[in-house]
C-alpha cells in the first residue's frame, strides 16, 4: 500500500542571487551594513522581502515550503545569523559581527573601530578556511555568502588584503570573489582546482551572473565536480538560483550533469524551484532521466504537489506513465498525496483509471488510504466507480481501508457507489463494520450501519464479530451501537469467548455493566473453560472481578484443567482479587486436576502476601497434590524465602513420608538455595539415612554441605563407619585444613581455632582482623577434624569454648544439633556443661548429682541446695530453662526449679521462726495486741516475694530470661 514517504523526496524552493558586483559594492560604501533584495536577489512576486534576504543571504538554509510571515521570515533571518556568529571562537567577535550583522542593522551604519575591525576580521579569516574543508564547508559558505552580500566595501577590501598576506587554504581567487574584488587571469592560474569549493561553485553560491561569466572567461570549467562530486549547475538547481543557472546554460554547461545520476533538473523539479526547471527545459534538458529508484523529475513533481512544474514537465515530453522501480507512477504518487488537480490533469495526459501498484491498489484505494475525498470524487467522476469493489493482495478493498483508517466522509462518499459490497471481507474475513469497529472509528460505523442488509454479526476468519471487536479495544459508543442495530451480545467466537468473556479479559469495566445488563451470560466458559472471571482474575482486573461476582459470577467454577478463578489469581500474584474471591465464598482448599491448592500456586510463583492470606483459610497447607508436592516443596524448589519461613511458622511438615523425590531438602540441595536449607533444618527438617547429603558430597555442592554442616547436622564418627562418602569428605576438607601455612593469617587463625583459643585477649591481634576462609566442619569437629565432644562433656573448656564459637558464627546450629541428639544422658551431661560454661556461676555437680539431676530425683540434690546460695540457684536454673541446648530435659529443669524454690522458702520460714522468739522476748505483755500487729508486719516483710519477680533477674547473658515453664507445678502453699 502506498504510503506518504514520497514527500522525503523534496524539501526545496525558489531562489534570487545579487543582480552584479558593481551594485553591491556600491551599496555596502554607502549603508556599511546594508543590503537589500533589490541589490541582492531578483525577488519573485510570491516572495516577502524577509523572504528574499534569507534566500539570498543563506540559500541553504531556504525552504520553498516553509509558510512563514514576513516578520516570521525576520526572525528566521536572525536566528541563522545568531548560527553563524556562534560558531566565532572569539567572544568579542561574535559581539562585534551582531552589531555588524543584525537584522536590525539593515539599512543602517555601524561604525567599527581599528581594534575592532582587527578582531573581527581575524576571526573570519579563521573561520573560512573551513571552506575547503569537507566536515565543515557547508556553515562556511554561508558565512562567505553573507560577507558577499552584507560586508561594507571598505572592510571587504581590507579584508582581502589581510587574506593574501596570509598562507591560507582559500586561493588569493576564492578571497576576491569573497571581497568583491576585481579577476585577473593571475588570480585565476588555478581556477579548476578541485576542492570542496571550487571558484565556480562558488560563484553559483552567491548566485552572482557576473561572476560566472567572468569565470568562465579566465578558463573556468563549468562542469567542473567538487570533492561530493557536484557540479555547480546542480547546486545552482537545488537551491532556486535562477542567475546563475541561467548564466551557466549561457555560458553551455551540460545540463544533464549534476550529482552521480541525479540532474540538476531531477532536483529542480523536486524542490519545487519553477524557474529553474523552465531554464533547463528551455535548454533541452533530459526530462525523464530518473534516479537510482526510478524516480523521474515528473515523479518528484506530482508526489510534492508541484503543479505547474507537472505541466511544464509534461508539455515538455515527460513520460506521465513511466513508474518508478516499485511501479508507482505520477499519477499514483500524486493521488497518494491527495493533490487533486494533479490527478485531474494527469488523467487527462494518457494517465489511465485503471492503474494499480505493484501490490495491486487501485487509484481508489490509494486515494482512500489517507481519506483525499476530492480524488475520490475526481476518480469517481472518471469512472473509478466499476473498480470499487476491486481489493489489494491482502483483500482490502477502498471501503475496508476508509473504514479501517477512519476517513468518514470518504466512506459515505463509497458507500453512494452503485454495486458496493459494503460485506466484503479481507482476507481474514473481517469485514469494513469490523474493523471499524475495531479502530473505535464511531462516526464510520455511524454511516454503515445506516446501510440495508449491513450484517451485524458477520464473523471473521477466528469467529470474531464487530461486537468482539469493540469489546476487546473499549469502544463503549460502538458497542452500544452494534447492540442496538441487533448484535448478539453472547455470541462465541471460534475459542468460545463472547464479547463479555473479551471486555473482561480487556479490563474494560464500562463495557462489561453494559453487557451484563444486555444478557451477557456472567458464568459461560470459552472452549478451555474459562469463564470471564477466569479471566479477568488472571488479568489482574479487580474492578471487573468484582462486578462479575456481585452479578452471580462462580468463583469456584473450574476450567478444564480444573483450575478455579482463585487458582488463577494466586498464581499471578493479584492479592486484591484473592482477597475479593474468597470474600465470595472462594474454596482455597479446592485442588486443580494435578492436585494443586492455590496456595501451591502461590507458593510456587513466590507470591508471599497471597501465601499467608490462605494460610488463613484451613490447614491446606500440608496437603500434597498428585506428585506428593506440598507448598513447601514448591516454595523450596524455587528458592522463595520468606515463604518457607511461613509455611513452616504455620506449622507445614518438612518431609512427608519416605519418597526422597518430594523432600524439600533434597530440592533445596539440587537448586543450591543454601538459605532455605539452613531454615529448613533450624525448623526440623531430617535426613534419614543422609540421602540428601549423600547426594551434595556426591554432586561435589560445597555450599550445600556447608549448609547442612553450619545448621547443626549430626556426624557422629560411628556413621562414618555406615558413609564411607562422607569419612571421605571430611578427611579431604580437615587435611586441607592442616595444610595451611602456619607463617600466613589462615594458619595461626588455625591454630587458634584448634587450641580452643576463644577470649579475644587470648587472640593476637593479626588474628582477629583476619578473615580466614577453612573448610567448615560439621558441629562437634575441629578443624583438623578431632572429634570434641567426649572432651567437653567432660568439661574441657577449650571443647566448649570452640562449641560455643562455631554456635556463634552460624546462630542456632548447636540448637539444632541437640534436637538431633535427643534426650538421652550424654547430650543432658553436655547441655548442662555447655550452658553453665557460658554463665558466670560456678555451681559445680559431682556425677551422681547430674545423674540425679537428669533422672528427676531431686530428693538426692538437697546437698546441692545446701552447698549454694539460693539466688545463684535461681539464676542458673533460669539459665538452663531458657538455653535451647536443654529444650529436652524440661521436666528435669522444672523439677529442680521446685525443689530450690521449695528449699528456699524453708529456709525463710526458719528465720522467720528465730526471728519472731526474739521479737515476743523484747516486747512487753501489756502492749500484746501491738505485739502481735507488729509481729505480723515482720512476718509479712520475711514472706518470699512472688516468684516472677525472683525469677525475672539473671547474670546470664547468653539469652533474655523468662519465668519457668512448670511454675504452675509448684506445691501447695507456695
Amino acid at each position: 500500500m502506498i504510503t506518504s514517504t514520497y514527500r522525503s523526496v523534496v524539501i526545496m524552493p525558489k531562489r534570487n542571487a545579487p543582480d552584479s558586483l558593481e551594485e553591491n559594492s556600491k551599496k555596502s560604501r554607502t549603508l556599511a551594513a546594508s543590503s537589500s533584495s533589490s541589490s541582492s536577489a531578483t525577488q519573485d512576486n510570491d516572495e516577502h522581502p524577509w523572504e528574499a534576504l534569507v534566500h539570498s543571504h543563506f540559500p541553504d538554509q531556504y525552504e520553498l515550503d516553509d509558510q512563514k510571515t514576513d516578520m516570521e521570515w525576520r526572525d528566521f533571518y536572525q536566528s541563522q545569523i545568531n548560527n553563524l556568529l556562534d560558531s566565532f571562537a572569539d567572544p568579542r567577535a561574535k559581539k562585534i559581527g551582531r552589531r555588524l550583522f543584525s537584522s536590525m542593522t539593515i539599512g543602517s551604519i555601524v561604525d567599527l573601530s581599528d581594534s575592532e575591525q582587527e578582531i573581527l576580521l581575524t576571526t573570519i579569516i579563521e573561520m573560512l578556511e573551513g571552506l575547503m574543508r569537507s566536515d565543515d564547508y557547508q556553515s562556511t559558505r554561508n558565512l562567505a555568502t553573507l560577507l558577499y552580500q552584507r560586508l561594507p566595501m571598505d572592510l571587504a577590501t581590507t579584508l582581502y588584503e589581510r587574506a593574501i598576506q596570509k598562507n591560507t587554504s582559500l586561493s588569493n581567487l576564492h578571497w576576491a570573489m569573497i571581497c568583491r574584488q576585481p579577476l585577473s587571469s593571475d588570480l585565476a592560474a588555478n581556477i579548476n582546482e578541485v576542492s570542496c569549493t571550487p571558484a565556480i561553485h562558488l560563484a553559483a553560491f552567491f548566485n552572482s551572473a557576473q561572476l560566472i561569466h567572468a569565470l568562465k572567461k579566465f578558463g573556468a570549467n563549468l562542469d567542473l565536480k567538487n570533492s561530493r562530486d557536484t557540479t555547480a549547475s546542480y547546486l545552482a538547481a537545488r537551491m532556486g538560483l535562477v542567475n546563475a543557472i541561467n548564466a551557466l546554460i549561457t555560458e553551455g554547461i551540460d545540463v544533464d550533469l549534476g550529482m552521480e545520476e541525479l540532474s540538476p533538473l531531477y532536483i529542480a523539479a523536486a524542490k519545487g524551484h519553477l524557474k529553474v526547471v523552465k531554464s533547463l527545459i528551455k535548454e533541452k534538458a533530459d526530462v525523464d532521466q530518473p534516479d537510482v529508484d526510478g524516480l523521474s523529475p515528473l515523479l518528484n513533481a506530482a508526489a510534492n504537489g508541484y503543479f505547474e512544474i507537472v505541466k511544464s514537465l509534461s508539455k515538455a515530453g515527460a513520460n506521465v506513465k513511466k513508474p518508478d522501480n516499485k511501479g508507482n507512477t505520477p499519477l499514483i504518487y500524486a493521488t497518494n498525496e491527495g493533490h487533486c488537480n494533479i490527478v485531474s490533469f494527469l488523467l487527462q495526459e494518457e494517465g489511465s483509471i485503471y492503474t494499480t501498484n505493484n501490490d495491486g491498489a487501485t487509484l481508489l484505494i490509494i486515494a482512500s488510504v489517507y481519506g483525499h475525498l476530492d480524488v475520490v470524487n475526481v476518480l469517481l467522476e472518471k469512472g473509478a466507480g466499476g473498480l470499487i469493489n476491486r481489493a489489494v493482495k491482502n483483500g482490502a478493498t477502498a471501503l475496508f481501508i476508509a473504514a479501517n483508517n477512519n476517513h468518514p466522509a470518504v466512506v459515505e462518499r463509497l458507500l453512494q457507489v452503485r454495486g458496493i459490497d459494503f460485506n466484503q471481507p479481507d482476507s481474514n474475513g473481517s469485514t469494513p463494520l469490523y474493523t471499524a469497529a475495531l479502530r473505535g472509528n464511531v462516526k464510520v460505523i455511524e454511516h454503515l450501519l445506516k446501510i440495508n442488509g449491513i450484517q451485524v454479526n458477520q464473523p471473521n476468519n477466528n469467529g470474531a464479530t464487530p461486537l468482539h471487536a469493540a469489546a476487546q479495544n473499549g469502544h463503549f459508543e460502538v458497542l452500544q451501537s452494534l447492540l442496538a442495530a441487533g448484535g448478539l451480545a453472547n455470541q462465541p467466537d471460534n475459542r468460545g469467548r463472547t464479547p463479555l468473556w473479551i471486555a473482561a479479559a480487556n479490563g474494560h469495566l464500562k463495557i462489561v455493566n453494559h453487557l451484563l445488563r444486555a444478557g451477557g451470560l456472567v458464568n459461560q466458559p470459552d472452549n478451555d473453560g474459562l469463564t470471564p472471571l477466569h479471566i479477568a482474575a488472571r488479568e489482574g482486573r479487580i474492578d471487573v472481578v468484582q462486578a462479575l461476582l456481585g452479578s452471580g459470577g462462580n468463583a469456584n467454577q473450574p476450567n478444564n484443567r480444573g483450575n478455579t478463578p482463585l487458582h488463577l489469581a494466586a498464581t499471578a500474584g493479584h492479592t486484591e482479587i484473592v482477597k475479593a474471591l474468597l470474600g465470595s465464598r472462594g474454596d482455597a482448599n479446592q485442588p486443580n486436576d494435578r492436585g494443586d491448592l492455590p496456595i501451591f500456586n502461590a507458593a510456587l510463583k513466590g507470591h508471599s502476601e497471597i501465601v499467608n492470606l490462605l494460610l488463613h483459610e484451613g490447614n491446606s497447607y500440608n496437603r500434597p497434590n498428585n506428585n506428593g508436592e506440598t507448598p513447601l516443596y514448591a516454595a523450596t524448589w524455587k528458592g522463595h524465602l520468606d515463604i518457607v519461613n511461613s509455611l513452616l511458622q504455620a506449622g507445614a511438615l518438612t518431609s512427608q513420608g519416605d519418597d526422597l523425590k518430594t523432600s524439600p531438602l533434597l530440592v533445596a540441595a539440587r537448586k543450591g538455595h543454601i538459605a532455605v536449607i539452613k531454615t529448613l533444618i533450624a525448623h526440623g527438617a531430617t535426613d534419614p539415612g543422609m540421602r540428601v547429603l549423600e547426594y551434595a558430597v556426591k554432586a561435589k555442592k560445597a555450599d550445600v554441605i556447608d549448609a547442612f554442616f553450619e545448621s547443626g547436622l549430626n556426624v557422629f564418627p560411628a556413621k562414618l563407619d555406615r558413609a564411607p562418602w562422607l569419612a571421605e569428605e571430611l578427611s579431604s576438607r580437615s587435611q586441607a585444613n592442616i595444610k595451611a601455612p602456619k607463617s600466613s593469617l589462615l594458619g595461626l587463625s588455625l591454630f587458634a581455632h584448634m587450641n580452643g583459643l576463644r577470649a579475644p585477649n587470648e587472640i593476637p591481634k593479626e588474628i582477629l582482623a583476619a578473615t580466614p576462609k577453612l573448610n567448615i566442619m560439621p558441629m562437634g569437629y575441629a578443624p583438623d577434624g578431632r572429634w570434641l565432644i567426649n572432651e567437653a562433656i567432660k568439661g574441657d573448656k577449650h571443647a566448649l569454648a570452640y562449641l560455643q564459637a562455631y554456635d556463634d558464627k552460624t546462630p542456632g546450629s548447636l540448637a539444632s544439633w541437640f534436637k538431633q541428639l535427643g534426650s538421652g544422658v550424654g547430650p543432658f551431661r553436655l547441655a548442662l556443661k555447655l550452658v553453665t560454661a557460658r554463665t558466670t556461676q560456678t555451681i559445680e555437680l559431682s556425677d551422681e548429682e547430674q545423674q540425679a539431676f537428669y533422672s528427676g530425683r531431686i530428693d538426692n540434690l538437697d546437698d546441692l541446695c545446701n552447698r549454694y546460695d539460693c539466688e545463684l540457684l535461681i539464676d542458673w536454673i533460669n539459665n538452663l530453662i531458657a538455653a535451647p541446648e536443654m529444650a529436652a530435659f524440661d521436666n528435669s529443669c522444672f523439677k529442680l526449679s521446685n525443689k530450690i524454690l521449695r528449699h528456699q522458702l524453708n529456709q525463710n520460714e526458719l528465720r522467720i521462726t528465730a526471728l519472731e522468739k526474739t521479737v515476743s522476748q523484747l516486747i512487753p505483755a501489756k502492749t500484746e495486741e501491738k505485739a502481735i500487729r507488729g509481729q505480723q508486719q515482720i512476718t509479712d516483710f520475711f514472706k518470699p516475694k512472688r516468684s516472677e519477680l525472683r525469677f525475672a533477674s539473671s547474670s546470664s547473658s547468653y539469652c533474655p530470661q523468662t519465668e519457668p515453664l512448670g511454675w504452675a507445678d509448684k506445691p501447695n502453699g507456695i
